[in-house]
């Protein structure tokens, strides 16, 4: 029987430091499934997140059930998002100041089916529009389609649940290191970018 979310709560600044470690715990249990099969560790984790603290305009995105945290997704300017997110965009002449960028986004399982995912797209997008000097949203995910040994039986893409939030697939990709669950170490995935336009 599925949990219920019982309210949203948006996060920036040092306000944000009370939530790593529940974004931490989020990241390590719901990326260690297909299709991100993500083998992490808790020290790499801390400074991933700490670094969110020192970056203007970051927000977290907060799922609670009763004051606690059972999805999490944030967002924070392209020209503040890792270089290697940057890059496919650099180099095709697009203009970082006016991209914002959703990255990571996580659900717990029994918490699914409530739309959360939606919800977690709008705010951000709310964000975004408020800010009033961004002309797109990006996002990526991974590609795996020469990776299927550990793919669910019901697995499905969201490639219709992205379209829906108004996105379109496009030929932008970043390259992005992280350890395979099973791999002894970290290799490169190739990551697809999303862009919607929220110019009037």
């Amino acid at each position: 029987m599925s949990k219920q979310i019982t309210d949203y709560l948006c996060v920036t600044g040092p306000a944000m430091q009370a939530y790593l470690p529940d974004m931490a715990r989020l990241r390590l249990k719901v990326f260690y499934d297909y299709p991100y099969l993500y083998e992490g560790e808790i020290e790499y984790e801390a400074d991933y997140l700490q670094a969110y603290l020192a970056k203007p305009d970051c927000f977290f995105v907060l799922a609670l059930d009763n004051g606690v945290v059972v999805g999490a997704s944030s967002c924070l300017p392209l020209s503040h998002a890792k270089t290697e997110f940057q890059q496919p965009f650099l180099k095709s002449g697009w203009d970082l100041s006016k991209g914002f960028y959703f990255a990571e986004s996580v659900l717990l399982p029994e918490y699914r089916g409530q739309g959360a995912g939606s919800i977690f797209f709008r705010l951000r997008e709310e964000i975004a529009l408020q800010q009033e000097q961004y002309e797109y949203l990006a996002f990526c995910t991974v590609d795996r389609q020469n990776y299927t040994e550990l793919k669910p039986e019901n697995y499905h893409t969201l490639d219709d649940f992205w379209q829906l939030q108004g996105f379109k697939a496009t030929d932008l990709t970043a390259r992005f290191a992280w350890r395979d669950r099973g791999e002894p170490r970290a290799s490169m995935k190739n990551m697809p970018f999303w862009i919607k336009s929220i110019t009037a």
